[in-house]
């Protein structure tokens, strides 16, 4: 593949390296709290308040108070907390 970019969440699913029903994890440095989300069948990401999105940024962007966010670059595997972009990044050339 030319560009991870252009990688999505349901294509690391059908790649295999991710598992619906995963959860994810993201640690803000400004919150105490750590944001729970979990990815869902078709790669959109369900947050710890029930709402359901299409990416990785859109989630973190709701969390975010609405300010923009890249979703790759904060959320993690929680049983890992390996970096979404790094898996992504790992996808290359598969």
């Amino acid at each position: 593949m030319s560009s991870d970019k252009k990688i999505s969440v349901k294509k690391l699913i059908d790649l295999g390296l991710l598992k619906p029903n995963s959860e994810l994890i993201w640690k803000k440095r400004t919150a105490e709290n750590a944001f729970l989300a979990t990815i869902t069948d078709d790669g959109s990401i369900r947050v710890a308040d029930g709402s359901l999105h299409k990416s990785l940024s859109g989630a973190a962007r709701h969390l975010n108070s609405g300010k923009p966010i890249d979703g790759w670059n904060v959320w993690r595997v929680k049983e890992s907390e390996q970096l979404l972009s790094e898996i992504r990044k790992n996808a290359r050339g598969l």
